[in-house]
């Protein structure tokens, strides 16, 4: 990628999945080169088909949101939605093995928890739901 970027790459160019640049580097965690799309004008907040953005290419890593504060850093849009209104925060609040931490920094990187999906699903229930559910964990 780097070879291509020193070969004027169009930085926001599509694979056949609609994937940006950005949004692999960001998914595969490489910061380098996510610095450098950034550096040559590379849309923080593109979506591809479905409407992911490089804030949720691949939100199951809930456990390193390194990029995602780079990305936010960097003027993405973290109440950016995908077709079904999913935020990385709801996306993450819907997951048994995201930690308290990991939300809580998620929320102080501005996500929004009452901001809803198309069915009306909020993050904030799953919060609630996963703060039992560890609580029943902890004190059987």
């Amino acid at each position: 990628m780097r070879l291509l970027l020193s070969h004027n790459l169009d930085v926001n160019a599509t694979d056949g999945d609609g994937l940006s640049p950005l949004m692999q580097a960001a998914g595969f965690g490489d910061h380098k080169l996510a610095d450098m799309l950034i550096a040559r004008g590379a849309n923080l907040n593109w979506k591809d088909g479905d409407g992911i953005s490089a804030l949720i290419a691949f939100d199951g890593v809930f456990h390193d949101l390194s990029m995602q504060r780079k990305l936010i850093a960097r003027g993405a849009d973290p109440q950016v939605q995908d077709k079904q209104g999913r935020t990385l925060l709801i996306a993450a609040a819907a997951s048994d093995t995201t930690t308290p931490e990991v939300m809580r920094e998620l929320l102080e990187l501005g996500y929004d928890p009452l901001t809803a999906t198309k069915n009306r699903h909020v993050a904030a229930q799953d919060l609630a739901l996963n703060f039992h559910r560890q609580r029943a964990l902890l004190h059987p």
